[in-house]
């Protein structure tokens, strides 16, 4: 298994990157989020369906800081990514709402400690340390933007 980590500040092209890395691999799996205004869509790589997943509006009950987002998409997601067995799985911007427990943390953890597939996944420079102390993540191969 390997684990790699896509970094970078805002703006820096880290889900171009795992966008370009996942058409390289046959069958991917996982999810990008693509940014569009105050909305972030979920881009589900197997499928290519986007989903409203985030807004500054209040339009979601779950709220983390200045977002409402929806919670049963992150459940659909999980239990796809924890469906999983081998394979080539990509993750974009697991950041504050991970480290809080939310969001992908869950399916997260499962990839890290039972899956059995390569990762790839996003996280800001600021908050890279931060993930890989929290998912306990040895040795990810660190791609900087």
């Amino acid at each position: 298994m390997r684990y790699r980590i896509i970094t970078g500040g805002k703006g820096s092209g880290k889900t171009t990157r795992l966008l370009s890395l996942s058409s390289e691999c046959r069958n991917p799996s996982g999810y990008a989020s693509v940014h569009r205004g105050d909305e972030y869509f979920l881009l589900d790589l197997r499928s290519g369906e986007e989903s409203l997943l985030m807004t500054s509006e209040p339009r979601f009950s779950a709220c983390f800081r200045r977002w409402s987002y929806d919670e049963s998409l992150f459940s659909i997601a999980e239990q796809s990514l924890m469906a999983i067995a081998e394979g080539d799985v990509f993750l974009d911007e697991i950041g504050l709402l991970e480290l809080d427990g939310k969001g992908f943390s869950r399916a997260l953890r499962y990839l890290l400690t039972e899956g059995k597939a390569s990762l790839t996944i996003t996280a800001r420079d600021a908050y890279l340390e931060s993930v890989i102390s929290y998912f306990s993540i040895h040795d990810p191969e660190i791609i900087r933007l």
